[in-house]
């Protein structure tokens, strides 16, 4: 007994009217989860449509395939799009740190160091210049939790 026969002699609408229900969904929530799928129903809706024989399990094996391609096309796409919000740094502290005065805690050897700003410790590299311990410091940027510093 196929498991997807119910699907043999369907039509191509049943997938179109998948998809729409897909997106209707994905305009609900706003999340680019159910859009791949809704994708993957309209692509199998043309396939059943151009091959009207394929069988239930042929099917459901291309809406997983179609599924799951535009899946990983999109998000590579909306990776290198994004997502139209400005980029934030909310969450990541040391990208919030460029421009702020900072103190050498000691002595900076080979350009790297520690810096105090605000009363916290961080770990700081020169970008330019000598600094001695107590030496007034101005932040260039912040790179993978180390503040790039410059003498003030």
């Amino acid at each position: 007994m196929d498991l997807f026969a119910w699907l043999a002699g369907a039509s191509p609408w049943w997938w179109v009217a998948l998809g729409v229900a897909l997106g209707a969904a994905e305009m609900l929530t706003f999340s680019y989860v159910l859009l791949w799928p809704a994708l993957g129903a309209f692509g199998a809706a043309l396939a059943l449509w151009l091959l009207p024989g394929m069988g239930g399990g042929a099917q459901i094996a291309l809406f997983a395939a179609l599924s799951a391609a535009s899946a990983f096309a999109g998000r590579a796409w909306l990776r290198r799009r994004g997502d139209g919000e400005p980029v934030s740094s909310l969450n990541r502290r040391s990208e919030q740190m460029a421009g702020r005065a900072a103190r050498a805690l000691a002595d900076f050897e080979n350009g790297e160091g520690a810096a105090e700003v605000d009363g916290v410790r961080w770990p700081a590299r020169l970008a330019s210049g000598e600094a001695k311990a107590g030496a007034a410091l101005i932040v260039e940027r912040a790179a993978d939790g180390v503040l790039i510093v410059r003498p003030r």
